[in-house]
């Protein structure tokens, strides 16, 4: 499970819950940006050591919505509902994840939806080569 997949993750869940209509950005846009749209983000992200090579991961998401008429706010209110359901739950990696502690703020003429998501990585690990191996046995008579 990774940054990127999750952003993945949410931006398909995005797309399932609003269809064509809206561009969906995963990086900044300093100019040009097509109204409506979605731009998601990582604003944090932790790991910590679980069991053995198990390692539990974090990561707190960002879905900003820019409404086709600035400060709309019956459409922001409708792209909050339908932002809440989708970032609920999303597949990752093939690892199903679910959203918590989702909470959206409209604020200067946007919406702006804040998720966490928690999954676990299992780190390879390493072998050390084995060029030969020798034994030698004494049987008793």
């Amino acid at each position: 499970m990774t940054i990127g997949a999750i952003t993945s993750a949410i931006s398909t869940a995005v797309y399932n819950a609003f269809g064509d209509g809206y561009e969906i950005y995963t990086d900044r846009v300093t100019q040009g940006l097509r109204e409506p749209c979605f731009l998601i983000s990582c604003l944090s992200g932790t790991r910590g050591v679980d069991l053995g090579r198990r390692y539990a991961r974090t990561a707190q998401f960002s879905v900003q919505y820019f409404p086709k008429a600035e400060g709309d706010s019956a459409e922001i209110n409708s792209a909050f509902e339908k932002l809440l359901e989708a970032l609920e739950a999303i597949e990752a990696d093939g690892c199903l994840l679910h959203g918590r502690d989702i909470a959206g703020t409209p604020h200067d003429g946007m919406l702006t939806v804040t998720a966490i998501y928690d999954g676990f990585v299992l780190r390879e690990e390493a072998l050390p080569d084995m060029d030969s191996l020798t034994t030698q046995t004494n049987a008793k008579e």
